[in-house]
């Protein structure tokens, strides 16, 4: 009798080390087939146009990607007065071409339709123009390369329409706060680099840099004031 004891006994134990083996082969299975259906799901998402998120890759020392909406302003304002200078330059040397009143708004009337065509052209190849050399930022997708002309021109428009209200003073005041609060408070993306995968990377500047750019900065606009007054009662 103990001897049958003792192989019902041992019967148990096998049978039971062999319940646990099967449990835990059920578990490394259905743990697999989790796995399979959350790849098959990813593939269906991906298929479906769904893409997985881009990690921003900073380049060297251009490895800020905070808002900074003011260095933006700071920066595009500069770009756009530069372009403003040379324009009116070329314009001023044409024979009988008017330098009236009506002359500042042929002015802004070129910088919206050619403006961005040049800038297009500096972002595809640079990914930045002057005044985001001077603040020290520059334009690229989120893995790093530069823009495409064709995607760098659209940048360069959507920013002209939605960030800029086409230059229309009144227009230009709305978009701005509205963009400036899309960036610093709220913390998104504005439109034009969501749509495209784009982000503007900044790098770290001194205090005194910072400073000569925005003093640089208030120069250019008191002198807007002073040359649109003075056209104003010409």
């Amino acid at each position: 009798m103990p001897q049958y004891r003792d192989d019902y006994l041992r019967n148990i134990q096998v049978l039971d080390g062999a319940d646990a083996r099967d449990a835990d082969e059920g578990i490394v299975a259905d743990e697999a087939e989790a796995t399979e259906e959350a790849g098959a799901e990813n593939d269906i998402n991906t298929s479906e146009g769904t893409e997985p998120e881009i990690e921003i890759m900073a380049d060297g020392e251009y490895n800020d990607i905070g808002p900074k909406a003011v260095d933006r302003f700071v920066a595009r304002y500069i770009d756009i007065f530069i372009y403003l200078v040379l324009l009116a330059f070329f314009l001023s040397i044409i024979p009988g071409f008017p330098e009236d009143f009506y002359f500042y708004y042929v002015l802004l009337l070129l910088t919206v339709l050619l403006f961005p065509f040049i800038e297009a052209a500096f972002l595809h190849y640079k990914g930045r123009m002057l005044g985001k050399l001077f603040i020290g930022a520059k334009v690229c997708y989120k893995n790093g390369g530069l823009l495409s002309y064709s995607d760098a021109l659209n940048r360069s428009f959507l920013v002209m329409i939605k960030g800029m209200g086409l230059c229309i003073p009144l227009i230009s005041i709305f978009t701005y706060a509205h963009n400036y609060n899309k960036l610093e408070t709220l913390r998104q993306e504005v439109s034009w680099d969501a749509s495209l995968k784009s982000v503007v990377l900044h790098k770290k500047l001194s205090k005194v840099r910072r400073g000569v750019i925005y003093g640089l900065f208030v120069f250019i606009i008191l002198f807007e004031i002073w040359t649109y007054l003075d056209w104003l009662f010409i």
